[in-house]
């Protein structure tokens, strides 16, 4: 927030702007078969600090209870590329 006062960091920025992997977010479309499409937009710092961002806490690989369901692309549930 102290980068925010002195006007250094814009809430509606995208995270992209500080974090270059972050551009170009996947959208989960289904977990079985995975399957991923490009989001509408991009995280934003706002989203971040809101808890809006859509970021998952879990991979769907890894947890169970997200293989038994499907999910529709606009739910913005983001997933960074990230080798796991």
């Amino acid at each position: 927030m102290m980068l925010y006062d002195q006007g250094k960091l814009g809430l509606d920025d995208p995270v992209s702007k500080y974090i270059p992997e972050f551009k170009n977010p996947q959208v989960l479309v289904s977990v079985n078969p995975l399957k991923t499409e490009p989001a509408k937009r991009e995280i934003t710092i706002r989203h971040l600090l809101t808890h809006t961002s859509g970021w998952a806490t879990t991979s769907p690989t890894r947890s169970a209870d997200l293989r038994k369901n499907e999910f529709r692309a606009d739910s913005a549930t983001y997933f960074p590329h990230v080798s796991c």
